[in-house]
């Protein structure tokens, strides 16, 4: 059974910022594309690294370690040396509450 988990309040997520979340223990980051609400794992899937602290591009997030990009929409690495998708999760919006299904 899913359950919806708040995350934020949409207001305080920009567009062209990664933010960092913790949800349940889970260490993710919230992001806007072309007006979608966005969230990932934030840990890169080559290295443990936070990839809040790297260069957001429209759709894409590129890890400042090695320089491995990822599609925010999917989470495909896009280029080595990671390997591995992000984990994405599907959001909501209710009452300028963003959550997601867990």
């Amino acid at each position: 059974m899913s359950d919806l988990v708040f995350v934020c309040d949409i207001s305080s997520i920009k567009e062209g910022i990664l933010n960092s979340v913790d949800v349940e223990g889970i260490p993710l980051m919230v992001s806007i594309n072309e007006g979608k609400y966005l969230v990932n794992s934030r840990i890169c899937t080559h290295k443990t690294y936070d990839l809040t602290k790297g260069h957001f591009s429209p759709g894409y997030v590129t890890c400042l370690l090695h320089t491995s990009v990822f599609d925010l929409e999917d989470g495909e690495a896009q280029n080595p040396p990671a390997t591995e998708a992000l984990e994405i999760y599907q959001t909501q919006i209710k009452d300028s509450k963003l959550y997601i299904v867990l």
